[in-house]
Order: C-alpha cells, then sequence, then structure tokens
C-alpha cells in the first residue's frame, strides 16, 4: 500500500502570527539577496512559500504553508503584508497578467528585487491588491537612496552656482582684448 503525504494545514489557521513572521522576512531583507514571497491560491487552499536568493545564486527556503480559508488570507494576511512591502520598499514593477479563466497573477517587485508574486486568484482582487500597493507608493513616497532629506536639490543649487560663474568667466574673457587693445 502506498503512502500518502499529507499536507501540513493548519486547523486553526493563525494569521496574526504569519503576519508577524512575514514582516520578519521582511526586515532581513538586504542589498545582497533577493526574498521571493508567493501566495499561491486554488478554491481552498492558499499555499504560501518563501524563498531567499543570494547573489551567488543559491536560495534557501525560508517558510512554507498552507492555509485552508484563502478569503482570509486575503484580508487578513495578504493585504497587510502588501501595505508593509510597499512601504519598506520602493515598488519599481506592480504588474498584472491574466491566467485561465478570470483569474490573474500580480508580480511587484521592490529596487533591491525583493518580490511578491500573488497566483491564480480572481480579477477583482487581485486589481485591488495592486491598487492598494500603489496607493502606499503616493502616501509613502521614497527619495532616491543615495539622498536624505538635507541633500534634496544640493546638486541643482551647485551646479546653476558653477554655471553662472563659467557664464561669467566667459564673458569676462570677451570684454577683457577690448580693454588691452
Amino acid at each position: 500500500m502506498e503512502e500518502v503525504e499529507m499536507l501540513s494545514i493548519d486547523a486553526t489557521d493563525p494569521h496574526q502570527e504569519y503576519q508577524k513572521e512575514l514582516l520578519s522576512f521582511l526586515n532581513g531583507a538586504s542589498k545582497d539577496n533577493s526574498i521571493i514571497y508567493e501566495f499561491n491560491f486554488d478554491k481552498q487552499y492558499c499555499y504560501c512559500k518563501i524563498t531567499k536568493y543570494e547573489i551567488d545564486g543559491s536560495h534557501q527556503i525560508l517558510d512554507k504553508k498552507t492555509f485552508s480559508k484563502p478569503d482570509e488570507v486575503l484580508i487578513e494576511i495578504l493585504e497587510p503584508f502588501l501595505k508593509a512591502f510597499a512601504n519598506q520598499n520602493n515598488i519599481v514593477i506592480n504588474n498584472i497578467t491574466p491566467n485561465k479563466g478570470n483569474k490573474s497573477n500580480l508580480k511587484i517587485i521592490s529596487e533591491y528585487n525583493d518580490m511578491c508574486n500573488i497566483i491564480n486568484l480572481n480579477e477583482t482582487d487581485i486589481i485591488k491588491l495592486s491598487e492598494l500597493v500603489e496607493q502606499e507608493k503616493k502616501n509613502h513616497p521614497k527619495l532616491p537612496s543615495n539622498l536624505n532629506n538635507n541633500e534634496k536639490g544640493l546638486g541643482n543649487v551647485i551646479a546653476f552656482i558653477i554655471s553662472l560663474i563659467i557664464v561669467g568667466i566667459i564673458i569676462l574673457g570677451m570684454l577683457v582684448p577690448d580693454f588691452v587693445g
């Protein structure tokens, strides 16, 4: 008789605990690695997988969970996680792609290649999640990583002053031969 592998399904779906766990992975991201968050939905389950990729190409699965109530995962885990993901990262790609039927996929990629893939969710929910990320980007705009608030615009001021000095030297250079000769 063959053994059947049983999926580990949490009977109580401890969403708050998993939300904290996701946030801890989010805080562990750096420029030297990429963390991929994958939420794959079907009618009865949501399969969550978090994988960490290093610069050298090696990877490690940090967590794998299966939840039995996909609607609750969407509201209690995924929406708060996406808000935190958009707040802590500079989002460069927020892309919806169609899937089979009226299902779609959402790919959200940060500046440092951390990624959140939401797979096989109905189109209405995907659009809602994509708009949630866009709204968070508008509410929390990010400055370029090499500038802080005190340096904002300093380069433009310096360039303007240098331009004035160069124009002044050129004008002075054109006037000096007239005075000498």
